[in-house]
C-alpha cells in the first residue's frame, strides 16, 4: 500500500511538473525567417491595447503596462503598472484617464495576441550588463578620482605623471569595454503590431 502510494505520488508530481513547464514554457515569436523565444526571467516589461466598442463611441482604446509573472504562447500573466482609457464619444468628446497601479497590484492573465510591445532582457545579457556598468563604474572613478590622487607626491609636493597616466589608462580601458558591454547587452524591443514606430514587426508562433 504504501509503494502505491509512493509511486501514485511520483505521478501526481511528474504531471504537475510537465504542467507548469507548459503554462511557463516562454514566448515564441518570428519575423520572416527569425525565431525566438523569450523566457519568462528575461521578459521585464510589456505593453499591449485593446479596442473598446460601444454606440455612443466614435473610437476607444484601453491600455495596459506591466512586468510579467508567467507566459506561453496563449497566455500572459503579469502585474499591472499602468492603465491608460482613451475614448472619443460621436459628439467629439475626448475622455481621456490614467491609472498607476500600487506595488504588489494582484496579477492578471491576459491573450498573448494582445501584447504590442515586449521589451527583453535574457538572464545571460543581463548579467552581462551588470558587468559592463560595474566596470564603466569603477573605471571612471578610477580614472577621474584614484588617478590624481595616487599621482601626487604628498611629501615633496609634485606630481607623478607616469603613474598617473598609468592608472587614468587602466580607469579607461575599463570603461572602453564596460560602456559596449551595456549596448550590446540592454533591453531589448519586440514589436508585435504595427504602428508609429516602423520597427520590424514579430508575430506569436502558435
Amino acid at each position: 500500500m504504501i509503494k502505491q502510494h509512493f509511486l501514485f505520488a511520483i505521478v501526481i508530481l511528474a504531471f504537475s511538473f510537465q504542467n507548469m513547464t507548459a503554462q511557463d514554457a516562454g514566448l515564441t515569436i518570428s519575423s520572416g525567417k527569425k525565431e525566438k523565444t523569450l523566457k519568462t526571467d528575461g521578459a521585464q516589461f510589456l505593453e499591449f491595447s485593446f479596442n473598446i466598442t460601444g454606440d455612443s463611441l466614435n473610437c476607444g482604446t484601453q491600455s495596459f503596462s506591466g512586468k510579467i509573472l508567467s507566459m506561453n504562447d496563449r497566455f500572459i500573466s503579469f502585474q499591472p503598472v499602468t492603465e491608460s482609457l482613451n475614448i472619443t464619444q460621436h459628439d467629439g468628446t475626448v475622455m481621456q484617464s490614467q491609472t498607476k497601479y500600487p506595488a504588489g497590484a494582484a496579477s492578471t492573465v491576459l491573450p498573448a495576441d494582445a501584447i504590442g510591445m515586449v521589451r527583453y532582457q535574457s538572464s545571460t545579457a543581463r548579467n552581462w550588463y551588470n558587468l559592463g556598468g560595474t566596470m564603466t563604474v569603477v573605471g571612471g572613478i578610477t580614472s577621474l578620482i584614484l588617478a590624481p590622487l595616487m599621482s601626487i607626491d604628498y611629501g615633496a609636493g609634485g606630481f607623478n605623471e607616469d603613474r598617473f597616466f598609468r592608472w587614468s589608462g587602466a580607469g579607461l580601458a575599463s570603461v572602453s569595454l564596460g560602456v559596449p558591454m551595456m549596448i550590446l547587452t540592454k533591453k531589448k524591443k519586440y514589436y508585435l503590431k504595427g504602428g508609429t514606430h516602423g520597427k520590424r514587426i514579430w508575430t506569436i508562433s502558435h
